[in-house]
């Protein structure tokens, strides 16, 4: 690919950044945004790697959640794998802590060294390419610390997690005029996707306030969707906290616009539910269903009883079957300090019969001895 041909590529990026930037400026939704622009970039970034990763069961690990595992041990081990590496990929680019941080510098340190008359997009592509193609470095390191790179020059006011992974898929080229030029398409393609995933956001924002719309004006159902849109996973409680709305009224919106198809329910249980928008409906396939504990209580039918699992009489214990306690041990050491005690009585009461009296001259010295 000739020179021309990446200066217009690197015009089209820049169009497609400069959009995306003006959206995103002041807009409501954009801490919203971040977190579904992140999960989007880091299953990109697993594909790319080698890893096919959940972006809802990363949700659900963020949320602490108990999360549904298959029966075979091998799937078990590689959703695992599959799990931690989406972690992985989320820390880097939203909570990095100290450890990650000094990779960041150095990658940051990096784009600084490259010629900075060129443009930060050309000189993070240069850097990057050195980093990967000549140094064998991570990429994890080098894609925050483009995020960081974007800000800084101005590209971005907040930390879209613009990073192109799909420049490196198996069939990348290594030349460097190549690469540069794929590595400028594929920010302009994410730029596109996030573009397109903020307009549906919109619209999913646009219809769920106009379904709420025409209620009483002291009505908080639309402060209700506005904190869904805001948060990914949130409860009646917390809900209520916010809105300042008791429990059983929030629980009576939600399940109201649960009724509309507005917003789903993850969790399926009832107490601590969890409610989502509609485009996080695909958590509840990977949270583990609620165990039902049974209360071991037998229900007799027509030739049959029911019991708990947990309480049958094949795992029942009597009393009359446990074997004796052996006392023998307790017994020795009770009699050695009624020895000891009686010991101490006899010395004492030996002690006051030598007491002399008070007309008595010096009295005698005597020696006492606790054996």
């Amino acid at each position: 690919m000739q020179v021309e041909n990446v200066g217009a590529v690197l015009v089209g990026t820049v169009s497609a950044i400069v959009r995306l930037d003006h959206r995103l400026c002041g807009h409501p939704l954009l801490p919203a945004f971040l977190f579904r622009a992140r999960l989007a970039a880091i299953r990109t970034q697993a594909t790319t790697d080698g890893q096919l990763v959940d972006p809802f069961r990363l949700v659900a690990v963020l949320e602490g959640l108990p999360l549904r595992q298959p029966d075979d041990p091998e799937d078990r081990m590689l959703q695992h794998d599959a799990s931690w590496c989406a972690y992985d990929l989320y820390a880097w680019l939203a909570h990095p802590g100290s450890r990650r941080q000094r990779s960041i510098n150095a990658a940051m340190r990096a784009i600084e060294e490259e010629d900075p008359g060129q443009g930060i997009l050309l000189q993070a592509a240069e850097a990057y390419y050195r980093w990967i193609w000549k140094q064998n470095r991570r990429r994890a390191p080098m894609r925050a610390a483009l995020v960081k790179a974007w800000q800084e020059a101005g590209l971005f006011a907040a930390p879209v997690p613009l990073t192109a992974p799909a420049a490196f898929r198996p069939d990348a080229s290594t030349d460097r005029v190549e690469w540069i030029a794929c590595f400028l398409h594929e920010l302009q393609v994410e730029a596109m996707r996030f573009d397109d995933l903020l307009s549906r956001m919109e619209y999913a924002w646009t219809f769920a306030r106009r379904a709420v719309r025409g209620q009483r004006s002291t009505s908080r159902a639309g402060l209700v969707v506005d904190l869904l849109m805001l948060h990914p996973l949130a409860s009646a409680t917390g809900i209520a906290h916010c809105t300042g709305l008791s429990i059983n009224a929030t629980l009576q919106i939600l399940e109201r616009l649960q009724g509309q198809g507005i917003v789903v329910e993850v969790t399926n249980r009832s107490a601590r539910r969890l409610f989502a928008m509609r485009a996080f409906e695909g958590i509840s396939d990977c949270i583990r269903p609620p165990q039902r504990r049974s209360r071991g209580k037998t229900t007799r039918g027509e030739g049959e009883i029911v019991t708990s699992s947990f309480s049958t009489a094949q795992s029942r214990v009597r009393r009359d079957e446990l074997p004796p306690l052996d006392y023998t041990d307790l017994d020795h050491a009770l009699a050695a300090a009624d020895r000891a005690v009686a010991s101490f009585l006899t010395t004492l009461e030996g002690d006051q019969q030598d007491v002399p009296s008070p007309s008595s001259g010096n009295p005698p010295i005597k020696r006492v001895t606790f054996e």
